[in-house]
């Protein structure tokens, strides 16, 4: 009887952190959405009507603000996860200013430096990455002054998913900021000035961070120091940066395999080059939306799991979240494989160069979302050192194949590069996961949703191909037919996909 009742808690327990899962992941992709919509957007009116060139000026000093911002958050945006969802199980957050308030000093003077010295030297800067021009000068200075609103959004919004709660960082990062971002850089695109369209860029930053400071004051806890805050500051400052001293130069290695090859095609191969590599990518950071999304809604459920030593619901929410990722983005990568020219020629006829490109990194990441979340569960697990040696290794492969290939092989170097450490940063943690904490992705829902989208959106158009040939209208029809006989095979199968999901009453509903 006890260990009946013992199995019914934790499937009770599963079942919930599942339908929690499920509503946090709803919130962001809804966000992810509207994000992936503004990038496509953004790519679409800049490539028709700027020049290359000036594709190449915006998309290398909003890449270079993206990184710096990134390596300023020093890893917080995973330990004040980490910290505050376990503080608040543990204790009902009493520690949680104290953290916010330990992440937030470092974080903020960095903010303030690397503006500083962003405007200093951005002549410098400008003539580094784009091949000895001055083009960068003034759009590096402009963006240099919202680094440290950045930084405010991102503190309170990762504070918040501390608090188990997708909100701030749905509405304010993932809607309110690139909606704005759309209306001003449409606004300034007709002036056919790139200083005012990468301006109209960045500044959305700014009320998106005092919204969100607002937010984590009402709901959260004041980034202000108390005299218990004081206190309890100088305790958990050792154990705080202990874990995240590592996830910060991980984060560090992870923004650099990002963004870094933007910047290197830049510099190697001209900002024409880079514009091109840039539009292709863009894709990817579409399909990375769900796994964004699935990552952030499982952070704190997954630390709180994985303090159990039978790590009964962390296996189901590795596996579960693994299928589901499968199951929405692999239809999506595949259909780049097979439609590359057609999509890129959105953009113009000098855009499909980046075909090549794009195919070899949706293949990639085909095999990088089938591992799921690895990442995520070696930190979320506490093995941030072994996460930042994953992430290093990664980084090590990417920046000796770019300065290998790209002076000969342009873009399609860079995305050879980013492909090996993109399989070096997924492969190696899966094996450690494996070894280590005896978890692994392959449910019988994840294996399914592979042989489901492999069926319909490869085998289906490949046959179509070598029938008909892929024509833009055949691989309309097809794609169509595709969807139409994914969601048909999935429906019968939702059981086995997880799509059912506990209701709070218990029953089961799709």
């Amino acid at each position: 009887m006890t260990g009946t009742t013992g199995y019914i808690e934790v499937a009770g327990r599963a079942e919930h952190g599942m339908r929690d899962v499920l509503r946090g992941s709803a919130i962001n992709l809804v966000g992810g959405a509207v994000t992936g919509l503004a990038t496509f957007v953004l790519a679409f009116a800049l490539t028709r009507t700027l020049s290359a060139a000036d594709v190449g000026v915006f998309y290398a000093s909003t890449s270079l603000f993206l990184l710096v911002t990134a390596l300023g958050q020093l890893g917080t945006s995973t330990g004040l996860v980490y910290f505050i969802a376990r503080d608040d199980a543990a204790s009902g957050g009493q520690r949680r200013a104290a953290y916010v308030l330990v992440a937030a000093r470092p974080v903020l003077v960095i903010a303030l430096g690397t503006s500083a010295l962003i405007a200093i030297f951005a002549p410098q800067l400008s003539a580094l990455l784009s091949n000895g021009g001055s083009g960068l000068t003034l759009p590096l200075r402009l963006v240099s002054g919202f680094v440290v609103f950045a930084a405010v959004l991102n503190l309170c919004t990762s504070a918040s998913r501390g608090l188990g709660t997708m909100t701030p960082t749905a509405l304010f990062d993932q809607t309110i900021r690139p909606v704005l971002q759309i209306g001003l850089v449409l606004w300034a695109v007709p002036t056919g000035d790139i200083g005012l369209v990468v301006l109209g860029w960045a500044l959305p930053y700014m009320p998106c961070a005092l919204a969100s400071l607002r937010w984590w004051r009402r709901h959260g806890a004041p980034i202000r120091e108390s005299g218990s805050a004081a206190r309890a500051s100088s305790t958990v400052g050792r154990e705080f940066w202990r874990f995240t001293a590592p996830r910060a130069l991980a984060g560090v290695a992870q923004m650099a395999m990002q963004r870094l090859d933007i910047l290197l095609v830049g510099a190697m191969a001209g900002l024409a080059e880079a514009a091109i590599y840039t539009v292709a990518t863009r894709f990817h950071v579409v399909g990375q939306l769900p796994g964004m999304a699935l990552s952030r809604a499982t952070q704190s459920r997954l630390a709180a799991a994985l303090m159990d030593p039978d790590r009964t619901e962390a296996r189901r929410l590795y596996q579960v979240a693994t299928c589901w990722l499968v199951l929405a983005v692999w239809p999506f990568y595949l259909t780049l494989v097979l439609a590359s020219d057609h999509l890129l020629r959105i953009f113009g006829a000098d855009y499909v160069e980046g075909a090549g490109a794009l195919v070899l990194l949706s293949l990639t990441m085909l095999v990088a979302t089938g591992c799921g979340m690895v990442d995520n569960v070696l930190t979320m697990g506490g093995r941030t050192s072994w996460n930042l040696y994953n992430v290093l290794v990664a980084l090590t492969v990417n920046l000796g194949l770019d300065l290998l290939l790209i002076p000969d092989l342009g873009l399609m170097g860079a995305a050879i590069g980013w492909s090996a450490a993109i399989l070096c940063a997924n492969l190696i943690p899966l094996a450690q996961i494996a070894f280590a904490m005896r978890l692994h992705p392959f449910g019988a829902g994840t294996l399914t949703a592979m042989v489901l989208a492999l069926l319909w959106f490869g085998a289906l158009p490949g046959l179509v191909t070598v029938s008909f040939g892929l024509g833009p209208w055949v691989a309309i029809a097809a794609w169509l037919v595709a969807v139409a006989g994914y969601l048909a095979s999935a429906w019968p199968l939702r059981s086995t996909l997880h799509i059912e999901i506990p209701s709070r009453t218990g029953r089961t509903t799709s």
